[in-house]
């Protein structure tokens, strides 16, 4: 069962989901395309909901040698990634991001005498953070579980000052052997800083072009560690690699019958340590305007069985 414990880990950092907490306002820089950078930007009843369908495939753009464990086999039943950020006025005005994501499928594992058979698994996570307008971060609650390694886990990150304060407690799929600890991050914006969770999210703040780059650290409450970590946009032959996607469904409005393509800069994610060993692949639209420059495709290693693709479906907004 190791192999579906790193899978859990690996789920658990990505959508960071994919991979759901904000970054220093005395850090990242925020010149270029930010649409809702500041007081005159937050619209009161504002949201936007973006769904997105999952995937097992085997290539991807950029890694085109098929990638395929012969040894056992993996078939994704059932997958779903679903983001929102809206405004709040309840406590003052301020941003929350949430994020939802469940996967079921099947794998090839050994029972207890050692025979090959084909169990079903479950994983999913949600999380919910709130920031404020000048992305300085107030909190961030994060729930996972896993019947495929029989683990759960919630932790809860607060903010004061320059202190980050995380409370965790693990447990089995059942909630039974508790364990909850405590971690603080002193000084944690001293450097540039933004936490696993949002990490999908800040490519959109910026004009993606080939000199695009940022480096800031980042918190992983599992482990109790800060890691550094890395997000360029991708160069080919010296230019922005950019590939063009199906369209997705805005408003129940099918943007393809317009325009069939959008246009997307590939951005490669990488921190150091990372539960996957490899980069994470994101594709954002370039258009401002319509698309907002929103994730339209991202790709994560799925250990050797090949690679999660989140492709963006439909999106929701309100209050425009």
């Amino acid at each position: 069962m190791k192999f579906f414990k790193r899978l859990t880990l690996l789920m658990a950092l990505l959508v960071s989901v994919l991979a759901m907490t904000a970054c220093s306002s005395t850090s990242l820089s925020i010149n270029g395309y930010l649409w809702f950078k500041n007081t005159s930007a937050f619209k009161p009843g504002w949201s936007e909901v973006s769904t997105y369908g999952v995937s097992l495939v085997h290539t991807t753009p950029i890694n085109t040698e098929e990638l395929a464990d012969k040894t056992s086999t993996i078939e994704i039943l059932d997958g779903s990634y679903t983001t929102t950020l809206q405004t709040k006025t309840d406590n003052g005005n301020y941003y929350v991001y949430e994020t939802n994501f469940s996967l079921t499928f099947t794998g090839e594992v050994e029972d207890e005498n050692g025979d090959k058979v084909i169990r079903t698994f479950y994983e999913s996570f949600s999380t919910k953070s709130e920031f404020k307008d000048t992305l300085e971060p107030i909190k961030t609650e994060k729930v996972y579980s896993s019947d495929s390694s029989n683990y759960k886990y919630n932790y809860l990150i607060t903010y004061s000052g320059s202190t980050a304060t995380a409370v965790l407690k693990e447990s089995d799929i059942n909630g039974l052997g508790v364990n909850e600890q405590t971690f603080t991050f002193k000084k944690f914006n001293k450097k540039t800083y933004i936490d696993n969770d949002l990490l999908l999210l800040i490519p959109r703040l910026f004009n993606v072009d080939k000199s695009f780059s940022r480096s800031f650290r980042t918190i992983d409450v599992l482990s109790n560690k800060m890691f550094d970590m890395n997000m360029y946009g991708y160069n080919k032959n010296s230019d922005l690699h950019v590939e063009n996607f199906a369209n997705y469904t805005l408003n129940g409005v099918d943007l393809s019958v317009e325009n069939p393509e959008i246009s997307c800069a590939h951005i490669e994610m990488v921190i150091n340590d990372t539960f996957s060993g490899y980069p994470l692949e994101a594709y954002f639209a370039q258009d401002r305007d319509t698309h907002r420059h929103r994730l339209v495709t991202t790709y994560t290693r799925f250990g050797d069985r090949g690679y999660l693709k989140f492709s963006l479906e439909n999106v929701v907004v309100t209050g425009d």
